[in-house]
This record gives structure tokens, sequence and C-alpha cells, in this order.
């Protein structure tokens, strides 16, 4: 792939025809064969670019062959690099979607292009790529969706998406943000402006949702995302928003992906961050508030919370350790609720699980009980070797022993949690 010539030909031969493209990326059935053709073309993409990053701008004019007259001319790019770029991307969404199964290496070509350098990240936002890889992946939930798409996945497996949220990120680190002060550092050279109608499509609802969500790359998530909250009240407040209901709407036992984003989002040091750990531990819908406002309805979503603060709470160097050492008295009715809880789910573990799965149960158990010596010691521990025992009297909060009536629940909760 060193000569020149050879890779000339070679990109020719499959920006002429995109069947080539179609066939050897996603018609193909072998993954073996599908990466080999991605090593091979992005090799030769990289020995060629550096010759031909100076006409990446330029332009040719063919005649169109397709014109009863054969006077209708059309322009394509010089570069020859450029030309198989504009074939995959002409794909989108159609093609790629209706092969779902064998779409990972074609996300990882376009990836592999955008990691280059600045002049192919520059290519690709000119043709509107943010725009295009999130209405494709909305797919029929696209707002651009004219007519029926093809759905993607089934109930056995899931189209794999990792490179093309590898793409992404790349993307958007490049864009400029709303930031208040300075540039993110996540940025990736000179920031550029998206068009209103594409940034509004990234900062969609229903795509942010499934953004969060997504545990096939959570790396290239945080990047998104902490790109977009950087010094930028509004998106802050509004991932903030929707991090919280994906928490409440994922079960109990699934929720491991998002905790992982949330340690990430809480270390993002810019002007906000303290406002933002305060938003995503003890808001109205924060960790804090929801496990104590949801202990008796849905114990195992709480016990999970109470975990997750506890890690989080174990290391006072940073700024969510700070403020939960800062607020541990919010906390302290965990020592009087995990007892009752650790013995109620010992008893429905003992009456409904088989000898297979005691082993396990006792597992839990065992990690339950150490979890409480851990918050005792947590909460009657401070620089001075003072005990302290609070009790909340706040009034929108459900007490032990005291029901919620649906009325109150929807008023005291827009997001309350999806738990069995």
């Amino acid at each position: 792939s060193t000569c020149v010539d050879g890779c000339k030909w070679l990109l020719e031969s499959l920006a002429t025809d995109g069947r080539n493209l179609r066939m050897l990326l996603l018609n193909c059935h072998i993954q073996r064969t599908r990466e080999a053709v991605v090593d091979l073309i992005s090799g030769v993409i990289e020995n060629l670019a550096i010759h031909e990053r100076p006409i990446y701008d330029k332009w040719i004019e063919i005649q169109d062959s397709k014109a009863p007259d054969g006077k209708k001319s059309s322009q394509i790019p010089q570069s020859i690099i450029l030309r198989v770029i504009q074939a995959l991307v002409w794909m989108l969404p159609d093609f790629v979607a209706s092969c779902w199964r064998n779409l990972e290496q074609y996300w990882q070509l376009l990836s592999n292009f955008a990691s280059l350098g600045q002049p192919e990240r520059n290519h690709l936002l000119s043709n509107c790529m943010i725009w295009r890889i999130v209405d494709f992946y909305l797919g029929n939930e696209s707002p651009f969706a004219s007519q029926r798409r093809w759905d993607m996945g089934d109930d056995y497996s899931a189209p794999q998406l990792f490179y093309m949220w590898e793409l992404l990120a790349l993307l958007t680190s490049t864009c400029k943000t709303d930031c208040t002060k300075g540039l993110p550092p996540t940025q990736i050279g000179p920031p550029h402006r998206l068009h209103h109608e594409e940034k509004n499509l990234l900062l969609d609802w229903k795509f942010l949702s499934r953004m969060i969500c997504n545990t096939q790359n959570i790396k290239a998530t945080v990047t998104i995302y902490a790109h977009w909250i950087w010094e930028n009240p509004p998106v802050n407040k509004k991932l903030c928003e929707i991090f919280q209901k994906c928490v409440c709407d994922t079960n109990y036992d699934a929720v491991d992906p998002l905790y992982a984003l949330l340690d990430e989002i809480l270390e993002v040091k810019d002007s906000l961050q303290s406002e933002r750990v305060a938003q995503y531990l003890n808001s109205r819908d924060g960790l804090m508030e929801k496990a104590y406002r949801y202990h008796l309805q849905y114990p195992l979503f709480t016990y999970g919370c109470i975990k997750k603060l506890i890690q989080l709470a174990s290391d006072s160097s940073t700024a969510a350790g700070q403020y939960l050492q800062d607020h541990k008295l919010d906390l302290q009715w965990v020592e009087a609720w995990l007892p009752t809880h650790i013995e109620t789910t010992l008893q429905n573990n003992y009456e409904n699980q088989s000898a297979d799965d005691s082993q396990q149960a006792l597992q839990r158990q065992v990690s339950a009980m150490q979890t409480l010596d851990i918050i005792k010691q947590w909460l009657h521990f401070d620089e001075e070797g003072e005990v302290h025992y609070n009790v909340r009297n706040d009034a929108d909060q459900v007490s032990p022993g005291e029901s919620v009536t649906e009325e109150e629940e929807e008023d005291d909760d827009e997001f309350a949690p999806n738990q069995p």
C-alpha cells in the first residue's frame, strides 16, 4: 500500500462502482473478511492522504451518462479519497440500516478516516455527518424520517455501533458549543459551528436519552457529554434531567453503565462542578432524594443508589465525595432502613429461591452487611470524632410507615423509577 499509483488504482475502482464497497463492507457476512478490507482501505487512505489533502477542496466536472442528451454534468471531488468517502456517506441511512448485522466495519472505516486529522474531520462536518449519524441512529423516531425505515436489531442481537459512537465523539469534539468561558478541554482543533438544525437534532431529547443509555461505547458517550456540559448551564441542566430519568427507567440490576457515566460527569472540573454535583446527587430527582423517597416502594432501586453514593463518598478528595461528606446527615436514615431491607430480602430468598440460588443469595447478603458496616463507619466519623444523628422532616418525602397515593407520587416526582 506504499505505492501511490497502486493506492489510487484501488480507491478509483472502489469509488467508480459503489456496489463493490457495499459488497465488501456490508453484504459480506464474514467479519474477519470485512475487518481485513477495512485495514487495507484504511492503510491505503492513510498513505495517500498526504498527497491529496491539498486538493480536498477542489472539484471536477463530469458528464452524467444517465442524462438522455448526454450534456448534463455533475461535480465530484478531485480527491479519490473523498470520492470513496462520498460513496460511503450516500449509503446512509437506508442501505446501512438494512445491513445492520454487518455494519460495524462500515463505521470503523469512517472513524479511521476521521481520526487521520482535522482536514478529514472538516470534510465530514461539511457534509453534515453529525446530522446524518443522529438521523440514522434515531431511525423511525427521527423527525426527518419521511417514510418507514428499516428497523435495526431483533430479540436476540443489536447492531454493533461502537465505531459509530467513536466517530460521533470525534466530530462533536470539533464543534463549537455555547460554553460561556473558554473552550472545553475535549475541544479538538478550531471550533466548528454547527448549523442550527444539526445542533438541534444532536441535542434532541430522544437522541440524548438513547445516547446516555448506550453501553457499547461509554467512553465516547462521556466525551460527547463532557464536551457539551462544559460551562454550558442550559445543556448541563437538560442532560441532568435526562440522566435522572434514564436511571429511573433502567432496571436496578442494569444501571451500572449509567453509574459509570455519572463518575465521569461529576469529575468535569468547570465553574459549574459544585452546582452539577448538587443537581445529580441531592436535587429533587437526585440520587439521595430518590433513594429516600422510594425506599419503601422500590427497596432494590434504593439499595443500588445507596451503594453508589457510598462509593462516591469513599473518596473525599473529589467534589462528589466532599459534597456527601458535608451532607452525610441527609443519609442518616439509611442506618435504620438497611437492616430491615436485609432481613426482608433474606426472608424472600429463603421462601422463593431454589437450592441452586442459595449461594448467590448468601453472597448478596454478605455484601449488604458489609455495606451496612461501611455506612455506619462513614456516618459516625468526622474530623472531630463526633457522632451526629438527624431526623428528616421534609414535607415532600415519604417517611417510614407512611403510604403514598398515586396523586401525591405524581406531584412529588416527575421521574419515578421503573422498578419491579
